[in-house]
């Protein structure tokens, strides 16, 4: 970090050069498989079908929790211990297509443009661009989950109940607390939680 502040001193219009290249390179990979999505799921039966076959499965969540506060400490604990992943407290590619998605209202939208992919390429986006900010926050060392405030009341889709974090309060080792608000979405099936998406709410 020190090297690239250094840099960007002495050649800023470099650092800008260089920036707005890497942010065109990331919206062109993401309009080329935005358009690869749209292409895959324009035949309307095909979805229909798709959304037919998945609503008709049970959705069972891996490493899903008795309630929110212990889904947000799960998730909290991946950061510091070496036998957990923060990517297996939080939902997978195939659990936000083939078990959320299609009990959301976007499924029944007519268009090539609802469809599972580029939803969770939006779920995907957002919780890239949160992910550094939990790291920072979690990573120094194990916290303990105070309280998880409600932003808004929860919506049920199908099987699912989504609940809506607000403020998420922890403390670390040292007696210290902290806060944040990255905590997006919890989903709620069969009395288990699980983080369904993580970015600013």
């Amino acid at each position: 970090m020190q090297s690239f502040e250094l840099f960007w001193r002495a050649k800023p219009q470099a650092c800008v050069a260089l920036t707005i290249t890497l942010l065109a390179c990331a919206a062109c990979e993401a309009d080329t498989t935005d358009r690869a999505s749209k292409t895959k799921w324009a035949d309307p039966a095909l979805k229909a079908a798709y959304v037919r076959e998945h609503r008709a499965k049970s959705p069972i969540l891996e490493n899903a929790s008795a309630s929110i506060q212990a889904a947000v400490q799960a998730y909290a604990d991946a950061f510091c211990r070496a036998d957990r992943l923060p990517a297996d407290r939080s939902f997978s590619g195939r659990e936000h297509r083939e078990m959320l998605w299609v009990h959301l209202p976007a499924a029944d939208k007519p268009g090539a443009v609802n469809n599972p992919d580029s939803y969770y390429e939006t779920v995907e986006t957002l919780g890239r661009l949160a992910f550094p900010r939990l790291q920072a926050e979690f990573a120094k060392g194990c916290v303990t989950i105070i309280r998880v405030s409600r932003r808004r009341p929860p919506e049920v889709y199908g099987p699912f109940t989504l609940h809506y974090p607000g403020e998420v309060e922890y403390r670390r080792a040292d007696g210290s607390t902290g806060r944040t608000e990255l905590v997006r979405t919890v989903a709620e099936v069969n009395g288990r939680y699980k983080l369904a998406q993580i970015g600013p709410g």
